[in-house]
């Protein structure tokens, strides 16, 4: 089993998908190839921007296909949205049905997940 730290560090091939819930409801669901540096900006640029914490996240270990389980993920977020939910932007959402939306990353992420208590961002 791959240790969380590793996950962290950049790798030479593959990436991860991840989801990220901030407090005003919205939800980024996105891939990267280096997991810290995109978590740390875009959780900084919310908070900073519109002063919106981070209230919950989920991501994939580093795999090869992860254009392909990224595109995986945005259906699943597409398939929790609710009545009120809104999408405003290819990954970006609004108001979704966060526990659905958990329970199918689980189901279709290739690799063991991990799941998280949020970290604080740094300025």
């Amino acid at each position: 089993m791959t240790s969380q730290a590793l996950i962290w560090e950049k790798v030479p091939f593959g990436g991860c998908v991840y989801m990220l819930a901030f407090s005003d409801g919205t939800v980024k669901v996105g891939k990267t190839g280096h997991l810290a540096q995109r978590f740390k900006s875009i959780v900084n640029f919310q908070l900073k921007t519109f002063g919106v914490r981070l209230i919950d996240f989920y991501f994939t270990r580093t795999h090869d296909s992860y254009s392909a389980t990224e595109d995986l993920a945005i259906r699943a977020a597409e398939q929790s949205m609710t009545a009120e939910s809104k999408r405003l932007t290819k990954e970006w959402f609004f108001n979704l049905d966060r526990e659905l939306l958990q329970t199918l990353l689980v189901e279709m992420d290739p690799t063991d997940a991990y799941a998280s208590e949020p970290v604080r961002p740094t300025a």
